[in-house]
Formats: structure tokens, C-alpha cells, sequence
């Protein structure tokens, strides 16, 4: 708080310094005293309000780490998440924010006890109404001075007299001018904004054109010498009243210089004009952005006359979800890459077609069968890696068919040439990855073509880089200048990066034949075949391939497993047994894998029928979907106890993580972060020595369709007792408003995140 709120005031300092010094050098001392008095008032807006605003016209790119960063510091923006703010004692920073705090109450309070005075004094005096304004006769000796429509009169000056005549025409044109609101807003802006040199400079600059305006009014037909002689000869002592206008207001000097002078200045329209490009400028200055830009600094687009035509693929769209790590779906990461490589590639000379623009899904034969008939140059498909039992798995791959011999050299340039780029700016393979088990969408393919892995969506800094925009950017640029290299040819071939396979599974590809003479294990449908009766499947009859290597395989099938498992799920899997289809995991396994399971490994069931179901699973889930999720390794919740099993809706009532309107907390949002504001307990990290830093919680909770909340756990635990604080406050909290799915109420498994955030 205290580092954004000093940044706002180092900007505003910076642009009222620079209207300032524009009006010293060109207006000050100049007879345009309605223009200054305007452009003064115009520049203390501007210089408070410009700061706050996010214009954001202009984009630039950088590569360096430092400017990226120090932009981010001005201008990123806060946490998307509920808050908890605590701290271990008072510190410097509660300090200073509570001496800001009160300084300017202080001063707040000082203006009031001004304007009170002056209130006071026009109730003890008695009152003349005239048309326009109120004569208050005193004998005060700071009178004469005026108010608003108030007009403070000395009775021992002379009405009858010129200089008296003078005085009062003086006052009348402070009132008619309204100068008063001028010195009220600036001594109120002054008590948010003291710490400003310049605003102090605004208000002296802004009280003589007050005074110059009311002198020309005052000597208009009159001695502007006599005049001058009155103010010099007049005598007055300490003026009180700040708000009001007294006509004794130094600096004399300079008011004789514009009494005594009628010269014009040089150039005035100009030198009113030339505000005009100062203020554009300091617009300007806060209305561009700054994004991450390739490494290489340089485009280098495609140099053939023709425009290089490329095929991109999101992989998987709609039901097919694919990986899920951190929040985020392989399908939604994937389309975000593939829809910046497309608004990126004129850059480049490239023109892109999407395979889709949408989360629709598409399986990979009708994929590649539309790449096939684009009469396109290269052909890329776009995915996210996954390895839940390693999460320290990172990086990115690119793999090549192994079957596509057509192609092969030319697959394996444009894959060398898109690692090379990629590798300038991300963590890569340093080579090139082919699988045993084909990839369909590549082995189909009638033109050059590979398979991009951006990264491990189960590795928190690759997931974290998929949810960046400047990071997609800067992938997608690296992508598009690795293919702009390909097409141009300029690849150095002694460079091309070696070929390995690759330990990885393949959840869209249908089965090549086995040509490295080891021995693997089909199954199809959970039935072991043989590797003949595989390579006679048709490819459109396969609904999904899983591809297990070393512990991954041997842990579910023992040493059959050994050599690697082909797991092959049929299209008309369950067709015509009327029975269920089932979900372990988000994957489809057999009812046999099933009923081997632990129940004490079960963390939930979920079980969906009828509309339900073939929503969202199509055909495959016209006789139910039972949907099953283990319990993660540590089965131990975040307390310290066992969790129970959660078998949800046993009579086919579906749980929601989706729904046309979702629950509600009653009052709605702004009441659920006061609850969680004023029922969580912040002294749980103090009386357990947490050291300064946000602690965040997910907590997952089921909303049912009466409202009631349940199956309340905290998904991570960043200790010091914040998980179950979070847990307990759920659980103590009302019922909610439930979710509703075409028109009936329904349950629903809601998230929420809690951050505490604990200061020295």
C-alpha cells in the first residue's frame, strides 16, 4: 500500500512540476489572467487524476527483465483474490501510513475551523443586503476582505471617498468572480496533496490573479495612480481568514507592474496555445503499456513472394478436456497459444487457419482431414504436457512422427528450427521427441508437421507461464519465427536436433504397428490382444489411446508391464451391455479396473444419468457415467485426520462444477468477503511466529441444491493453521443460495481462494 500510494504522489509531483515550469517561463507575469487562472486550476486536476488512469493506447515491446519488472511495480495490478491482511506489530510502514493519515485529517480540520471563524464574525456584525452580496460592517482591523457573497467592511474606511470606492469595486469582482471557490478547492486539495512543492506554488501563483483580475476591475475608470498609491500607503496586520480575499494581498510589486503597464506580451496566442501540446504529451506518457518481446529482437518474416500458409491445431476443444494442472485445461491453454500465433502471423508473412477458434471439440482424424485439404505449406499442433507423479517435470517439446517417412527431414527442420527459437526464451528439450505409439494427427498428415508441448501444465512455473498473456505472446513469436526460418530455408541443416523417444502418453492417437521388435501389452476395452489384432483396427473406430512406460505400467500391471502398455478404449466400448461408463481420474477405464479398487484409495464418486450425461460425455454416456476420483499419495487431510470417502448422489443427482447460475453467498459477493474479513482469525499466525508473507488457501466446498455446504477441504496447506482456519470458517458460515441448472436448483462443487497476508 505504501509503495503504491508514494509512486501516485512521485507521478503527481512529476506533472504539476512540469505545468508549473511551462507557466513560469511562458504565462507568469502575463496579461491572460483568466487563461492563467484557468490553466492552474486545469493543472492540479490533471496532475491528481492522470496517475489513476489506464489508458493503455500505445504498446511496447522489451526484452529486458528490469524494464518488465519496474513497469509491473508502476502499474500491475492487485491480487484477484480474498485478503486477509495481518501483522506481526506496528512497523515503519503502519507508521508512516497513519502520519499521512492524520496529517491530512489535521489539516482538514484547520480549513473548517477557518471557514467556522468567518461564519462567526458575520453573526456578530450586523448585516446589509444588496443585490449580488451581504455588507458585514466590523471594526476588525484585517477588514477589508471578502467571502463567497460576503463583503467584510472596516468602519473607519470612507465609503464616500475614492479609495473607499476603489476597495469595494475590488471586492465586488472577487465576489462576481467567484475567487472564492478557486481558494477553497486549492486549500483542500493542499490538505491531501502538502507534500507537493508545486501545489503550493499553484496557490500563491493562483491568489495574485485573483488580485490582478480585481485590480483591473477596480481602476477601470478610475487613477490606476491613485490606486497604487493606496496600496502602498495602506496599513494592515496578520490576516486570519485564509479562504477569504483581503485586499492587501502581496506580492504589491508585481500587482503594480500589471496595474502600471499596458504592453501585451508577444506571441500570446501562442504561448496559450503551446499548453495544448504539453498536455497531450503528459498523456501520452501514461497511456502506453509495455509487454515482453522476443529475445532475438528482430522479425524475420517470410521472404517469398507468396504467403507461407500454416495449419494450427488447439489440441483437444469441447468434452475433451485434456491435461489439467493448476487450474487450467490443456484445451483452454492450447486455443489461447494457437489464437496469438494466428493475430501475431502477418507479422511474420504467415497466414494461419486454425483448426478452431472456440472450445469446440473435434477428434483427431476430422482435424487432420481439414489440415489435409488447405493446400497449406506446414501443419502444428499445440498441447500441454502432464506428469502428475513428477511435478518437477518441465519445459518444452516438440515431437515428430515417427512414421511419416514422406516427411522426415523436412519434420524434423521445422522442429529443429521452432525448438531453436523457443529454446532463446524458455526452458526446452534439447532434442527432438518421436513415440513408439504414433501420433495419429501427425502420422496422417499429408504435409510437414509437428506436435508442440508447451511446457508441463503439472509444473507450477509452466502453468503459471500459460496463464500469462505476455508470456502466450512471447511464445507464440518464437513459434512463428521458428516456422518464418523453415520457410525461408535458412536453417542451418548441420544444427537439426537429434531424435529420441519420448516416455510420454498420447491420449488422441490411434496405434501403429510395433517395428522395435519389444514386446508391449495391448488391451482393448481392457482385454489383452495381440499385437496382429491391433494393427487391424480401424483408426475411426478408436475412441482414445493411454501409452504407460516403466513404473507407470508396472505399477498397474505388474511385470506384464514391463515393456510398456498400449491402453486402447473402442468408440463402441459398452455398446449394447447397457452398462455405465466409467470415469477414473478424468479417464475412461474398464468396470474390471474398477472393482479392483481400494475404497480406502476413493476420495469421491459422482454418478450422472439420462440429459446429464450424454451432455457431457455424448453417446458413451447414454446409460450413466460414473465418475470416480482417488485421493492424492498423502491421504491425510489438513488437520492431521484421515478423509472420509464422499459418495455423492447415489440416486443419480449429478454435482456441478458448471452451472447457468451459480450459488450465491447470501447478500452476495461483497457480503461473502466481509464474512471471511470478520470471522477469520488473523491471530493464529502471530501466536505461531509466522514469518511476513501471503499465505494463500484453495478450499473446495459442495453447495447442495438446499443450499446446505459440505465436503468442506482445503486443497493445499501452507501451514502455520491458516488451511484449517479457512476450512473451520466455511463450515461455521450460513447457508447458501444454490445453483440452478434449467430452472432446478442443483449441487455444486465450489473454490475459493483466501490469501493471509501477514506484514513485519
Amino acid at each position: 500500500m505504501l509503495q503504491q500510494i508514494s509512486i501516485y504522489l512521485l507521478k503527481v509531483i512529476g506533472i504539476s512540476g512540469l505545468f508549473f515550469l511551462y507557466y513560469h517561463i511562458a504565462l507568469r507575469n502575463k496579461q491572460f489572467h483568466y487563461y492563467n487562472r484557468f490553466y492552474l486550476l486545469m493543472a492540479t486536476i490533471i496532475s491528481a487524476v492522470l496517475p489513476l488512469m489506464k489508458l493503455q493506447w500505445f504498446t511496447f515491446f522489451s526484452s529486458s527483465e528490469q524494464t518488465i519488472h519496474l513497469y509491473k511495480i508502476i502499474y500491475g495490478p492487485g491480487e484477484d483474490e480474498v485478503v486477509i491482511h495481518g501483522n506481526t506489530g506496528l512497523n515503519a510502514e503502519n507508521i508512516i501510513l497513519y502520519s499521512l493519515v492524520f496529517m491530512c485529517f489535521l489539516l482538514i480540520v484547520m480549513q473548517c475551523f477557518h471557514v467556522i471563524k468567518i461564519h462567526l464574525v458575520k453573526k456578530k456584525y450586523p448585516v446589509q443586503q444588496f443585490p449580488g452580496f451581504d455588507f458585514i460592517n466590523t471594526d476588525i482591523p484585517a477588514a477589508p476582505f471578502s467571502f463567497l457573497k460576503n463583503i467584510f467592511w472596516r468602519n473607519d474606511i470612507s465609503l464616500e471617498e475614492e479609495t473607499g470606492k476603489q476597495i469595494l469595486q475590488h471586492k465586488i469582482t472577487h465576489i462576481r468572480q467567484k475567487h472564492s471557490w478557486d481558494k477553497l478547492y486549492i486549500q483542500f486539495l493542499l490538505c491531501f496533496y502538502w507534500m507537493n512543492p508545486f501545489f503550493h506554488l499553484v496557490k500563491k501563483e493562483l491568489y495574485l490573479i485573483h488580485e490582478f483580475i480585481a485590480d483591473e476591475h477596480a481602476v477601470k475608470h478610475s487613477d490606476a495612480d491613485a490606486f497604487a498609491k493606496m496600496l502602498l500607503t495602506a496599513q494592515f496586520g496578520k490576516f486570519n481568514f485564509l479562504p477569504a480575499q483581503s485586499i492587501f494581498y502581496s506580492s504589491i510589486k508585481r500587482r503594480l507592474i500589471m496595474l502600471t503597464t499596458s504592453k501585451k506580451p508577444q506571441f500570446s496566442y501562442a504561448r496559450r496555445l503551446m499548453a495544448l501540446p504539453l498536455i497531450t504529451a503528459l498523456i501520452c506518457l501514461f497511456a502506453f503499456t509495455i509487454k515482453t518481446s522476443n529475445s532475438s529482437g528482430t522479425i524475420s518474416p517470410v521472404t517469398a513472394s507468396k504467403p507461407f500458409m500454416l495449419v494450427v491445431d488447439a489440441g483437444h476443444g469441447g468434452k475433451d478436456y485434456g491435461a489439467l494442472g493448476y487450474g487450467l485445461y490443456e484445451k483452454d491453454a492450447a486455443l489461447k497459444v494457437a489464437q496469438k500465433i494466428k493475430e501475431l502471423s502477418s507479422q511474420y508473412g504467415i497466414d494461419v487457419i486454425l483448426t478452431r477458434n472456440s472450445d469446440v471439440y473435434m477428434t483427431p482424424v476430422e482435424k487432420s482431414n481439414f489440415a489435409n485439404t488447405q493446400n497449406a505449406n506446414a501443419f502444428i499442433s499445440i498441447h500441454a504436457n502432464a506428469d502428475n507423479s513428477k511435478p518437477s517435470s518441465s519445459g518444452f517439446e516438440v515431437l515428430l512422427s515417427s512414421d511419416n517417412e514422406k516427411f522426415g527431414t523436412q519434420n524434423q527442420v521445422l522442429g529443429s528450427s521452432i525448438l531453436q527459437t523457443l529454446s532463446k526464451d524458455f526452458n526446452a528439450a534439447s532434442a527432438l521427441h518421436e513415440r513408439k505409439v504414433g501420433i495419429w494427427i501427425l502420422k496422417n498428415s499429408n504435409i510437414p508437421s509437428a506436435l508442440i508441448e508447451c511446457g508441463f501444465i503439472t509444473n507450477k512455473g509452466d502453468a503459471d507461464n500459460l496463464k500469462d498473456d505476455a508470456k502466450i505472446e512471447l511464445m507464440a513469436k518464437n513459434i512463428l519465427q521458428g516456422v518464418a526460418m523453415y520457410a525461408n530455408n535458412s536453417f542451418d541443416k548441420s544444427q537439426l536436433y537429434k531424435l529420441q523417444n519420448a516416455p510420454l502418453q498420447d491420449t488422441n492417437a490411434p496405434v501403429k504397428p510395433n517395428s522395435t521388435g519389444v514386446k508391449l501389452l495391448y488391451l482393448l476395452d481392457g482385454k489383452e490382444i495381440s499385437e496382429e489384432e491391433m494393427n487391424k483396427l480401424d483408426p475411426n473406430a478408436i475412441e482414445s489411446v493411454s501409452v504407460l512406460k516403466d513404473k507407470n505400467a508396472t505399477d498397474k500391471y505388474g511385470d506384464k508391464g514391463g515393456n510398456g502398455v498400449v491402453e486402447i478404449i473402442s468408440k463402441s466400448n459398452n455398446t449394447g451391455s447397457n452398462q455405465p461408463l466409467y470415469i477414473l481420474n478424468e479417464k475412461i477405464v474398464q468396470k474390471s479396473e474398477v472393482d479392483k479398487l481400494d475404497p480406502n484409495t476413493i476420495e469421491s464418486i459422482n454418478v450422472l444419468k439420462d440429459k446429464n450425461a450424454t451432455d457431457k460425455y455424448g453417446d458413451k454416456g447414454k446409460y450413466g457415467v460414473v465418475e470416480i476420483t482417488l485421493k492424492d499419495k498423502k491421504t491425510s487431510g489438513v488437520n492431521g485426520e484421515e478423509n472420509t470417502v464422499a459418495v455423492r448422489d447415489t440416486n443419480f443427482n449429478p454435482v456441478f462444477t458448471d452451472a447457468q447460475v451459480e450459488p450465491k453467498f447470501p447478500g452476495g459477493t461483497e457480503a461473502w468477503k466481509n464474512y471471511l474479513l470478520n470471522k477469520l482469525d488473523m491471530s493464529i499466525l502471530t501466536k505461531k511466529n509466522a514469518p511476513p508473507g501471503i499465505y494463500t488457501v484453495t478450499v473446495s466446498f459442495l453447495v447442495g441444491e438446499n443450499g446446505k455446504v459440505s465436503d468442506i477441504k482445503a486443497l493445499n496447506d501452507p501451514g502455520y493453521g491458516t488451511a484449517a482456519e479457512a476450512v473451520r470458517v466455511i463450515k461455521q458460515g450460513p447457508d447458501w443460495v444454490p445453483a440452478s441448472q434449467n430452472g432446478h436448483n442443483v449441487a455444486f462443487e465450489n473454490k475459493q481462494k483466501i490469501a493471509f497476508n501477514i506484514s513485519n
